[in-house]
């Protein structure tokens, strides 16, 4: 006989649109699809029940750096020169986000559209 608590099991329904606090979970240093370095960020969503998640990816190429530089400037982190920073320091700051749904693979997802500061 099973006995299990499905209480804490985060729903899989997307997050209507909207403005969500998040903190981030984890960044992991990793390698894109393309073979470019890539920063895989994980957000836990603050204020909502249960345990939800957002994931965004960060290429670190000089054509996709403004989507990193867009989450520094949120994060308070001075983005006018060079920035030299562990990765792993960003884990537990909180930003805002503008939330989006959009439709992949035939399922209405969330996408993070825009990061804003807390």
């Amino acid at each position: 006989m099973l006995n299990l608590d499905f209480s804490s099991v985060p729903s899989r329904e997307p997050l209507e649109e909207g403005v969500y606090r998040l903190q981030i979970e984890q960044v992991e240093e990793t390698t894109s699809s393309t073979g470019n370095p890539m920063l895989k960020v994980t957000y836990a969503v603050q204020d909502v029940e249960g345990q939800r998640k957002l994931w965004d990816n960060y290429v670190l190429i000089d054509k996709a750096l403004w989507k990193l530089k867009e989450l520094f400037d949120a994060l308070g982190i001075d983005t006018s020169s060079i920035v030299v920073i562990d990765v792993q320091e960003l884990v537990g700051m909180e930003v805002k986000a503008r939330v989006v749904q959009e439709t992949y693979n035939g399922d209405i997802v969330n996408r993070i559209k825009k990061i804003l500061p807390v």
